[in-house]
């Protein structure tokens, strides 16, 4: 169950309904036919969701049912009442429900008599990013009427890290018992260190070895602090180097940054919204991805690439960060920011490639979807 679905995005959905359709099981994702969270921010434009619902069908084996949303509520949608009479749900063995504080997650936590020992939550939330003015009063409630029934019923929240599970157990004063950690991931069949790749897209894009690479991937919104990416690229650093900007963006905010990246005096390739499945190449054209705001799940994809990461220097960050396999910049601060990416200029390229090896191991052991599906399966086994 997912509010919306990107057929061609990196999600967890995605990545989860063909890893448990690869072990033999029957999926089915159900979710809306709104757009809204990437047209809004002008991440895709002119996309045919019904091709792409049709491609994602036939590569993965997995049926999508879409309802039409009935509106957005607090930038979550609204499925029609019918949803809940679907025969999906009678024969289904387990239904993972995303987000279990949302308002389809609320609307099914009310069900969890009918479909007790079936039902799995999980939340993707930690502290700094909960933002709602009205967090106080929700939890509140929440803590009163909806998690006391979830632990009567022993329906289990899957938190996506040991931050999350805190904050779910905090907020929410639901127990450890029932807050299993099931991270998200990668795919380890899309993503590798390829060097023939590798030569093939910098002679494409007329890349030099001689140049440090940088890539970012994803939504040009202010939520990932691209402007304080492009501050810092803005003079020239001590060596030649690149950014590739994959990702797209509309409003204000983005004419804005684009206008920050256009006075750059370092090159910066501007390439559009791309698939999920052609991240590969760019991954692999550079030495170094980063994400200067809201981590995407794309740290996992580069990581497996091979790539170090550069982050803002946040809890859950350092978390992901702790095996030598990337850096961490003080969080919105550009100058710190272009301090970190001069530092890592001026390193021995075997030496990045080190700390790239570190997040491959680490990535490649606890953060492959294939196995992070079969966690799920176990719930219910």
């Amino acid at each position: 169950m997912e509010d919306c679905f990107l057929p061609s995005a990196g999600y967890q959905v995605n990545a989860l309904a063909k890893w448990h359709r690869i072990h033999g099981h029957e999926v089915v994702i159900i979710t809306t036919d709104s757009m809204k969270p990437w047209e809004n921010e002008g991440f895709v434009s002119g996309y045919d969701l019904a091709q792409e619902d049709s491609l994602y069908e036939r590569e993965n084996g997995v049926k999508i049912i879409r309802y039409k949303s009935l509106g957005r509520i607090c930038s979550r949608e609204l499925f029609p009442q019918k949803l809940f009479k679907n025969e999906h749900f009678a024969c289904a063995d387990l239904i993972i429900v995303h987000g279990n504080d949302t308002l389809t997650g609320i609307r099914f936590s009310l069900l969890v008599g009918k479909y007790t020992n079936r039902l799995v939550f999980d939340n993707h939330m930690i502290d700094e990013a909960s933002m709602n003015r009205f967090k106080g009063i929700f939890r509140f409630v929440y803590k009163r009427f909806i998690a006391k029934k979830l632990i009567r019923k022993g329906v289990p929240v899957v938190a996506v890290s040991e931050e999350t599970k805190a904050f779910v157990m905090k907020q929410y004063n639901l127990p450890d018992s029932l807050v299993p950690v099931i991270p998200l991931g990668t795919d380890g069949t899309i993503f590798k260190n390829d060097p023939a790749q590798r030569r093939a897209m910098r002679e494409r894009l007329n890349i030099g070895e001689d140049e440090t690479v940088f890539v970012y991937t994803g939504k040009i919104s202010k939520s990932k602090k691209i402007h304080l990416l492009g501050e810092a690229f803005t003079e020239s650093f001590s060596k030649p180097t690149t950014l590739l900007l994959i990702g797209s963006g509309a409003g204000e905010y983005f004419n804005s940054v684009s206008e920050i990246f256009r006075l750059s005096e370092n090159r910066i390739i501007k390439i559009g919204t791309k698939p999920y499945n052609e991240l590969s190449n760019y991954y692999n054209a550079a030495d170094v991805a980063i994400w200067p705001g809201a981590c995407s799940l794309s740290f996992y994809d580069a990581q497996m690439s091979e790539l170090p990461v550069i982050l803002e220097d946040i809890p859950i960050n350092k978390e992901r960060l702790r095996y030598n396999n990337g850096f961490l910049y003080n969080s919105n601060s550009a100058l710190n920011l272009r301090r970190v990416i001069e530092g890592v200029i001026k390193m021995n390229k075997a030496m990045i490639r080190e700390y790239g090896k570190n997040g491959r191991t680490i990535t490649e052991k606890s953060y492959n979807y294939d196995g992070i599906a079969s966690q799920f399966e176990n719930i219910v086994r």
